[in-house]
């Protein structure tokens, strides 16, 4: 089940992020894309949140895997 307005919820949570690492960055001098690390890990973060790619993942899961007799899927 999945809260209704997760995703905006997240998606300015992602947003502020950005910009505190765009401003560490700067601030801190670093020769690291922060904002990019961020929008990474948030793209993953989301797909996540995407419940029909999960199940495909899980069916995947059950085909690669219930051969093996310590594995219930």
């Amino acid at each position: 089940v999945q809260r209704p307005g997760v995703a905006e919820a997240i998606a300015m949570d992602v947003f502020i992020l950005r910009w505190l690492a765009a401003l560490a960055r700067r601030w801190g001098r670093l020769n690291t894309d922060l904002p990019s690390l961020v929008d990474e890990w948030a793209s993953s973060l989301f797909r996540e949140l995407d419940y029909r790619r999960e199940a495909l993942n899980a069916q995947r899961f059950k085909t690669l895997f219930s051969h093996m007799q310590e594995v219930y899927v």
